[in-house]
């Protein structure tokens, strides 16, 4: 379980950084790397484990923590190349660690609403809540490092992100992160016993959450 968990952790890492400028071609995968996360995230929560909390923690952790250093390596590397090594780590510790910490956490408080209530709107409308929250906090302070917020992602393709105009970027990070909670919950409800309409209503919502905003633009 523990490895099958890591390999989707680090799926969804890799998916991410793929998508991530100037990965030009590839910025669609933000729309659907987060699934294999949460696929993860919910064995956890469904298995007889003990300590889901720190498992939740140190899974959804791996995922940001992989893809923030990966997208961001090069702050290292423009550092390093005039000052020593440890300067050049010291400095880029806040946006490789503590960036990675914030998506953490936003994840981890999602797990914590979820143990308190049953409503999946409510749910999901913390971990949006969080997420979009602590990118705020993020850009907000003398420290701000807003390359990393979601809906920078689709930096390369703005053509179809044409309704920026009206959202600014947290529509961007708002839109990844509903079209990735409808993709899991597709891929839930293909995976089950449903039959029928049942079976594929969430693929159809999904469908409309990517398509509509991309038909506007």
């Amino acid at each position: 379980m523990l490895k099958k968990n890591l390999t989707l952790a680090l799926l969804s890492s890799f998916l991410m950084w793929l998508a991530w400028p100037p990965n030009t071609y590839f910025a669609p995968l933000l729309l659907v790397g987060l699934v294999p996360l949460f696929v993860a995230l919910n064995r956890i929560v469904l298995s007889g484990e003990t300590k889901k909390g720190k498992k939740i923690f140190f899974t959804a952790g791996l995922t940001f923590f992989v893809f923030n250093t990966a997208c961001v390596y090069w702050i290292y590397n423009a550092i390093s190349a005039y000052n020593d090594t440890l300067v050049a780590l010291l400095i880029s510790f806040l946006p490789f660690c503590f960036g990675a910490l914030l998506m953490t956490l936003a994840f981890w408080l999602y797990y914590q609403i979820s143990k308190i209530t049953p409503s999946i709107f409510i749910k999901y409308l913390g971990l949006i809540s969080f997420y979009i929250g602590l990118e705020y906090f993020y850009q907000s302070w003398d420290a701000e490092f807003p390359w990393m917020t979601l809906g920078n992602g689709f930096a390369s393709m703005h053509s179809v992100i044409q309704w920026y105009e009206y959202t600014g970027v947290y529509g961007g990070s708002l839109w990844i992160l509903l079209s990735n909670i409808i993709a899991f919950e597709a891929y839930k409800k293909y995976t089950s016993s449903a039959v029928g309409y049942a079976k594929i209503r969430p693929a159809i919502l999904w469908l409309l959450i990517v398509c509509v905003p991309i038909g506007f633009s």
